[in-house]
């Protein structure tokens, strides 16, 4: 048994394997259709065609695996560069959390935020922030539990190639800037390597699909007639020249070139004498007849495209970069990205607004069903993954339908729901609606919940982050004169001072003592 690295695009599917340890070794590599509109902008949008295709193709092709990572390409991945004080590693996300939330209000509630640190621990942290939606994440951990598999790791797609370079790729690669073009059908991703690591990467909605469209327009033929003519470089056959070819290329891939030009003037304008050398190209669109020389004439940079010199593979290199790279584990990194939702979502201070509701729903649940929540929910998550296992092996041998579909989905969906129950009344079994909805109103605009614990039947500690001290002692008197609590105690208050020496915020734990409990 190995493990599987996948990089889903919205034409094909990309499957690398490899033997399970501490050196990564790959052993196969494999390339499938995707199914139409299954998977879009990274997005799996019919996760029933998704798990049909991929099981299918393991089985034919006898793949054996436990585990999977996957990379992700979308233009709801965002990264950005960052740079904190020197904090421990407790204290990175908090910060985190806290300086995106100033410039995308509710982020912490809607997308999983992650940080590659490129500094040694203990010194300023420096390297790159990423975030996506936890809805389209969500997506790919389904799609591992549907398939079978432990889900090991969701990478962003440009560092998972910069560390597939680094690991395989021409020994130039580490000690150059070069600008990495990854030309997919749909979308393309233009990002700048500095000496093999990922500095900035901006997401293009062109791909060339774009220039199929235009061959398949200027030809009278089919989009499929022109994919499959790009796919063979077999443009002879519908009468182009090379003027034309130049015309298309021109045309097809515009968008892209003027983000190229983009990226390279943000990187020298931040990086004073540093300088783009060389351009790389890869994906589904890098084999234009005449690409390389066009770029070549527009740059002035010499172009070549990705290839891992150091692995043979039975697919084109180009192609699988960034499914080989989400396997990789780059010792060298302090902390690299992990887009994979899970409990730290819970311990992320909320907005006023829905904090108090994210508390209430399970309160509610935990308080109407008592112990024997416990019960029903181990019996009804074994029927309901049995029911989805079972529906999702007929899918795969008399094709999906409709209402099979809906099923499915019905029946994965109950049964994460009563998993949900059960890893919340795990944690506690205090919570009821009044006192939750009573301790939200308790809070002032300034103070926001990290996390929270009960010890034993009558005392519930939490730990929070104010943005000063007077919002602190405010919440502490206002939680003394609920009905339900005995006292609240304030046991300790930490300042954390930004890089200037001013007050950023205070970190504090305090304790209630309930009443009748």
């Amino acid at each position: 048994m190995g493990v599987l690295g996948i990089d889903l695009g919205s034409n094909t599917i990309k499957i690398v394997q490899a033997k399970a340890g501490k050196k990564l070794s790959i052993t196969n590599s494999y390339l499938l259709h995707t199914p139409q509109g299954a998977i879009i902008d990274g997005e799996i949008k019919d996760m029933l065609m998704v798990v049909s295709a991929i099981k299918t193709f393991m089985n034919e092709h006898h793949i054996k695996a436990k585990e999977v990572s996957f990379s992700l390409q979308s233009p709801n991945v965002n990264t950005r560069e960052l740079k904190l004080p020197a904090f421990s590693k407790s204290e990175v996300m908090p910060a985190l959390e806290f300086e995106l939330s100033q410039i995308f209000p509710g982020i912490v509630q809607s997308h999983t935020l992650t940080y590659q640190q490129i500094s040694k621990a203990g010194e300023p942290i420096v390297g790159l922030s990423a975030f996506c939606p936890t809805a389209m994440l969500i997506g790919y951990v389904e799609l591992a539990n549907l398939l079978g598999l432990t889900i090991r790791t969701i990478d962003v797609s440009a560092n998972a190639i910069a560390k597939s370079l680094r690991l395989f790729g021409d020994a130039s690669y580490m000690t150059e800037n070069m600008l990495l073009v990854d030309i997919g059908t749909a979308g393309s991703q233009v990002t700048v390597l500095s000496k093999g690591r990922m500095m900035l990467s901006r997401y293009v909605s062109t791909g060339v699909s774009a220039l199929d469209q235009i061959v398949a327009t200027r030809c009278g033929v089919t989009i499929e007639q022109a994919e499959a003519a790009r796919m063979m470089n077999d443009y002879d056959k519908l009468g182009l020249s090379n003027e034309d070819l130049d015309f298309i290329a021109r045309l097809g891939y515009s968008a892209i070139e003027d983000q190229i030009r983009q990226t390279m003037d943000f990187f020298t304008s931040n990086k004073g004498n540093e300088a783009i050398t060389k351009i790389l190209i890869m994906g589904g669109g890098c084999h234009f007849p005449g690409l390389a020389t066009h770029f070549e004439t527009l740059y002035r940079l010499p172009v070549h495209i990705a290839k891992l010199d150091k692995m043979a593979l039975k697919q084109p290199s180009e192609l699988m970069l960034s499914a080989a790279g989400c396997l990789i584990v780059d010792s060298n990194l302090t902390q690299d990205f992990q887009l994979i939702p899970g409990l730290q979502m819970l311990q992320k201070y909320q907005a006023q607004t829905n904090r108090t509701a994210i508390l209430l729903g399970t309160g509610v649940v935990i308080a109407l069903l008592g112990l024997s929540v416990f019960a029903f929910a181990y019996f009804g998550v074994q029927s309901q993954n049995d029911r989805a296992l079972a529906l999702e092996q007929e899918a795969a041998t008399y094709k999906p339908a409709t209402e099979l579909k809906q099923q499915i989905i019905v029946a994965q969906d109950t049964a994460d729901k009563i998993k949900a129950i059960i890893a919340l009344s795990d944690k506690t079994n205090l919570i009821n609606s009044a006192l939750l909805t009573d301790i939200g109103k308790a809070m002032p605009e300034n103070v926001f919940i990290m996390s929270y614990a009960a010890d034993g039947t009558s005392t519930i500690s939490f730990t929070g982050i104010a943005l000063d001290r007077p919002s602190i002692a405010l919440f502490v008197r206002q939680l003394t004169d609920l009905e339900s609590v005995t006292s609240a105690t304030l046991q300790n208050v930490t300042r954390r001072a930004g890089p200037d020496g001013n007050v950023m915020d205070y970190s504090f734990t305090l304790q209630l003592q309930l009443k009748g409990r």
